[in-house]
């Protein structure tokens, strides 16, 4: 037996006597699209940065800010990076933290639900990132 919810499949292995043998959970990977610029590397001149590989994080959005999952990804020069997730849910409100390992962890100013469209740029404004 088959059955299909938003975010995952789920496969039943049941005996003709109904009893479950096994059970198989297939989960969709979601995926964030995160445009960050790491000091140091951008060089402003060009509009460009070096490409490197940074770390996402998603927080839930209530104290204590447990991470639920992460991912990392290797940006692009213009900052850009996927970032795939298999244990968040969907409709669920996050705060996304990037890390780099030459550069200030940084959080987003406000958690957000997760959906199909998920995209988060911190370098439109400074006021996308959380200051304490």
């Amino acid at each position: 037996m088959v059955e299909e919810y938003k975010d995952s499949l789920v496969f039943k292995f049941i005996t003709v006597n109904n009893q479950l043998k096994d059970r198989y959970v297939l989960l969709q990977m979601k995926t964030i699209r995160v445009k960050s610029l790491i000091e140091g590397s951008y060089k402003p001149a060009i509009g460009k940065m070096v490409p490197d590989t940074v770390s996402v994080y998603l927080r839930r959005s209530n104290s204590p800010f447990t991470i639920i999952d992460s991912a990392k990804a290797l940006t692009d020069s213009l900052g850009y990076g996927l970032y795939n997730f298999s244990r968040a849910k969907y409709d669920s409100l996050y705060y996304l933290t990037v890390s780099h390992r030459n550069s200030i962890e940084t959080w987003s100013k406000f958690s957000m639900p997760f959906d199909d469209d998920l995209q988060y740029d911190f370098t439109t404004d400074s006021a996308k990132a959380f200051w304490k």
